[in-house]
């Protein structure tokens, strides 16, 4: 039996995450699609699946609420079978730091690391499976 294998790539729905999406999606890779909410992933999966023919999932939701990360990464785990990541979703600040709020430093520590290395710690498992280790 051929088990279809899924890329999971976090920041899918715009920039570098959205031409990730399409350059995997014309190598025929099948995707699992992370992206925030209302940031229109929903449409571009509709047109990659089209276009290349590929199974296409998407999950809209904040990184930034760990709970719902960990709940949503089981859920991808228990129906797919993931074979390759591309951890992309990160922010970026718009002010000098003197000018940041603590909250705004906080929300892209929990992106840009906390949930970048959740996702990698969850996931490393289920990657190596498809290394050999030598």
């Amino acid at each position: 039996m051929n088990i279809m294998k899924y890329t999971l790539i976090t920041g899918a729905s715009s920039g570098l995450g959205k031409e990730f999406s399409i350059q995997c999606a014309a190598k025929v890779m099948n995707l699992i699609m992370i992206a925030l909410p209302g940031s229109n992933t929903i449409s571009l999966a509709a047109n990659l699946q089209i276009e290349y023919s590929i199974d296409v999932s998407v999950f809209e939701f904040d990184l930034t609420d760990s709970i719902l990360l960990i709940e949503k990464l089981n859920h991808i785990l228990e129906r797919f079978e993931i074979n390759f990541l591309i951890n992309n979703a990160g922010i970026g600040g718009t002010v000098s730091i003197r000018e940041s709020l603590m909250e705004a430093i906080d929300r892209i520590l929990q992106v840009n690391i906390r949930s970048m290395v959740l996702i990698t710690q969850t996931m490393l498992p289920y990657l190596l499976k498809e290394q050999p280790i030598s």
